[in-house]
């Protein structure tokens, strides 16, 4: 029985020796024949917090080893870094960086500058590895640190010192006391600004019934202004019908010789006063006799000259036909200036009668009370201007026939 018990645990002894020979094999193997060669390279930190044996290494995103060993000590701190048979560009350097909220490490190889394309062929575990190119196996590395959660926390805690130091929060409550009291004043300015424009409608409201009235005031005297406008018209009418038969009177007047007998007669006088002026200077001249005769030569053609014009005149005034032409101008002439005097007066009252109703009502009320509706009896007792009557057919008084017209009685 105990033979047997022996037997069996001998057995079991034996089996879990083999499982861990397999165990140790399968590591062996793993690390050899399934991962590949592997090289190691040196890496110097001034600092590398969280980084401990085991620490992932990437390139690019990817895991390409881990951290194998890590010396802390006076200078520093010096990692060894186990990689797989990754090509890493010379120029790639090595960062400590955290990630997650829980920060943990990692050591992550970054590219600064382009890859240019690299000759085929290359291993880091060679013996002809270039190092200017790639990193080689048993390199050393200068690395630098990244961005930790503890800088951002010691960086939290600087900003909120500087924001104590700097009153920060006494002045954003200065601010919102500011922006509090321009608040309010936005709202008074506001409620002003309402007010002005309830004046301001009111002014509008009056100005429209202003025009409301002048409108209507038209409307009203519109049969009186038709009828001075027509009247205006006939006055017109006639005007041009006697101007057209003075037209014959003046090219008449043109083509006589009234014109040439009165230069003559300038030119004579001028003559004779210029003979006399030369009598009286030299009376004790012998030629005196000589120059009276001129004079008196002179003094005859202006006579008869004086006596063509004459005749000419009592010719012209003659003419009955003109004469009529004569009065019928200087009636037309005198409706025209009753009417003009008859439009101007209504013109007028028209013009006091809406400056009267469009000046707006003295605003006597509080600004910020609302503005009272215009007094409306003023309106109410508005007069309307009635229409002058208009006498277009009852011609004035016949002017008093001018002597100078009036036929020669002789």
């Amino acid at each position: 029985m105990r033979s047997r018990v022996m037997q069996e645990s001998v057995v079991g002894l034996l089996f879990l020796i083999g499982l861990g020979v397999l165990g140790l094999a399968l590591i062996w193997l793993r690390g050899n024949l399934f991962a590949g060669q592997t090289y190691e390279v040196t890496i110097t930190l001034a600092d590398a917090p969280g980084l401990v044996v085991g620490t992932p290494v990437r390139y690019r995103g990817v895991r390409v080893g881990s951290i194998s060993d890590v010396q802390v000590g006076p200078m520093g701190i010096i990692a060894k870094a186990k990689l797989r048979d990754v090509i890493i560009p010379r120029d790639a350097i090595p960062e400590v960086r955290q990630s997650g909220f829980v920060g943990s490490s990692f050591l992550d190889f970054r590219q600064v500058v382009a890859v240019a394309d690299l000759p085929e062929n290359l291993s880091p575990v060679s013996a002809d590895c270039d190092p200017t190119i790639i990193i080689c196996n048993g390199k050393k590395i200068q690395g630098r640190t990244g961005k930790s959660l503890d800088d951002l926390i010691t960086a939290a805690n600087a900003i909120a010192d500087s924001l104590d130091q700097s009153q920060l929060i006494e002045n954003t409550n200065s601010a919102i006391t500011k922006v509090a009291t321009a608040a309010e004043n936005v709202n008074r300015l506001s409620a002003d600004a309402r007010v002005q424009l309830r004046e301001f409608s009111t002014a509008a409201r009056s100005v429209t019934q202003a025009a409301n009235q002048v409108t209507s005031l038209v409307e009203v005297n519109k049969g009186t202004l038709t009828t001075t406008l027509n009247t205006l018209s006939a006055s017109g009418q006639e005007l041009k019908l006697v101007l057209g038969n003075l037209s014959p009177f003046l090219n008449r007047l043109e083509k006589s010789t009234v014109l040439a007998d009165l230069e003559a007669l300038l030119k004579n006088g001028s003559q004779a006063a210029a003979n006399l002026n030369t009598i009286s200077g030299t009376l004790s001249n012998p030629a005196v006799m000589f120059s009276l005769a001129q004079t008196l030569d002179a003094a005859r053609a202006t006579f008869i000259n004086t006596q063509k014009i004459t005749n000419d005149l009592v010719k012209l005034s003659g003419d009955q036909e003109l004469q009529e032409d004569l009065r019928r101008l200087i009636r037309g002439l005198s409706r025209l200036f009753s009417s003009s005097l008859e439009l101007e007066q209504q013109l007028l009252a028209l013009t006091q009668q809406s400056q009267v109703s469009a000046t707006p009502p003295a605003s006597t009320h509080h600004p910020n009370q609302p503005a009272l509706a215009p007094n409306t009896a003023h309106r109410d007792a508005e007069i309307v201007v009635p229409p002058q009557p208009v006498n277009a057919t009852a011609p004035p008084p016949d002017p008093e026939p001018s002597p100078l017209l009036s036929p020669n009685p002789s």
